[in-house]
């Protein structure tokens, strides 16, 4: 598929041919007659741009972009004739069809042209940039008229000979004295610049002073206002008050005395008071000692009911140990009557009346450790009756003595000791556990 392939336009160049004066369009016409400029291929670029890429191809003819404006401070380029008839039937072309069909392949080409340009365009901005710099400078430190000797011109002069831009002497004075014009005609609009900045600047800061300072005065104006408003009030209120001076001494002397009989009656109350209190605290103390009385009475009992638990314990603790040495000796009987049961045939008779002697012996002792157990738990019915009564005696007397839990057996067999009488007599423990323990 092969398309007629546009070629690429410089549109800021076109801009600026079309923005050129007719004096410069004549130079162009006169210079025409000179050789003719490089090939456009290739953008025509200031010298300091050596290095900038190629602004077009050997397929695609690119027209040369003209040198900096007389805007920049340096003179326009040439072009020829044939180079702007080709840049208006290309523009024509354009024009005619706006509509064009492409390949992907052309359009990838035609985006790496427009890179290019793009970057070539990046390029002679940063050198019009440095150039524009150079000559604000150069304005700067030399400020007298231009003549031929004038080594800028000269410089400047050269700079389009070798650019290959030829001009004659004529042509390259004129230059020059117009490059001198630009340069003052640029300094001194630079300089009413910056004046008028300055001066905007200072009718903003005044204007902005004169708005602060009205501010101010309007609060100032209303504090004004507001003091004498206050003070008028003062006033009012201390003619008011002074006009009922009078009335409010004599009520402030009948609250005066009205205090004073309401203060001698608390007196009175107070003594009174003090009175009741000092008798609660006489029978408080009376009170007091009794219960302590009564404590140390409840832990001498205590002492004796643990001394007697601690009694009944170990006679508990023998009958269990008789118990367990009957039991080990029938153990040991009937393991012997197995061994002998061959031999002592003849003997059976005595063993079963021995058994069931045996066996009697044990119904006895298993009836008195019923009652032994019954009698233990009332008896720890009855101390924990007693603690009961020591814990509401405690809360009574508001002391607080340690009360030692006596340690109940861990065996289910043991024997607890009897409660006391109030005469101070105990009860003697289980008889029947000792005589069977015998």
């Amino acid at each position: 598929m092969s398309s007629a392939r546009p070629p690429r336009l410089v549109y800021t160049s076109s801009r600026k041919l079309q923005s050129s004066s007719p004096s410069k369009k004549a130079k162009a016409e006169e210079d025409s007659e000179e050789p003719p400029p490089p090939p456009s291929g290739s953008m025509a670029e200031p010298a300091p741009a050596a290095g900038a890429p190629p602004g077009g191809d050997e397929d695609h003819p690119v027209p040369p972009s003209p040198a900096p404006s007389s805007e920049s401070g340096a003179p326009p380029a040439k072009f020829s004739e044939a180079d702007l008839q080709a840049i208006k039937l290309t523009s024509d072309t354009l024009k005619r069809n706006p509509k064009m069909d492409f390949s992907k392949t052309d359009l990838l080409k035609l985006l790496s042209y427009l890179e290019g340009e793009l970057q070539a365009r990046d390029v002679v901005i940063a050198v019009l940039k440095t150039e524009k710099v150079k000559q604000l400078l150069n304005t700067t430190r030399y400020s007298k008229a231009a003549n031929l000797n004038d080594p800028h011109a000269a410089l400047y002069r050269d700079n389009l000979a070798s650019s290959g831009n030829i001009a004659s002497r004529q042509s390259s004075i004129q230059a020059a004295y117009s490059e001198h014009e630009m340069r003052l005609l640029n300094d001194q609009r630079v300089g009413v610049k910056e004046q008028m900045d300055s001066l905007a600047a200072l009718v903003m800061q005044q204007r902005q002073t004169q708005g602060k300072m009205v501010e101010v005065l309007k609060d100032a104006e209303d504090r004004y206002k507001q003091v004498v408003q206050e003070l008028e009030d003062e006033r009012r209120k201390h003619e008011h008050t002074t006009a009922q001076g009078d009335d409010i001494t004599y009520g402030l002397e009948i609250e005066r005395s009205r205090l004073k009989q309401e203060l001698e009656h608390e007196k009175e109350q107070h003594k009174v008071l003090e009175l009741e209190l000092q008798k609660i605290q006489e029978q408080f103390e009376a009170e007091k000692n009794r219960q302590k009385q009564i404590v140390l009475l409840l832990l001498a009992e205590r002492k004796k009911i643990i001394i007697k638990y601690i009694e009944e314990r170990k006679r508990s603790e023998d009958l269990a140990q008789i118990l367990s040495e009957e039991k080990m000796r029938v153990d040991t009987i009937a393991e012997g009557l197995e061994e002998e049961s061959k031999k002592c045939l003849r003997m059976e008779a005595d063993l079963e009346q021995q058994t069931a002697q045996y066996e009697a012996e044990r119904k006895m002792l298993h009836q008195s450790l019923a009652k032994e157990e019954k009698r233990i738990k009332e008896q720890e019915l009855e101390i924990q009756q007693l603690r009961a009564e020591i814990e509401l005696l405690r809360k009574q007397t508001g002391i607080r003595h340690p009360v030692v839990a006596p340690q109940l057996p861990t065996k289910p067999g043991g024997l607890m000791p009897s409660r006391p009488s109030i005469g101070g007599a105990a009860i003697v423990p289980g008889e029947s556990c000792s005589k069977a323990g015998k």
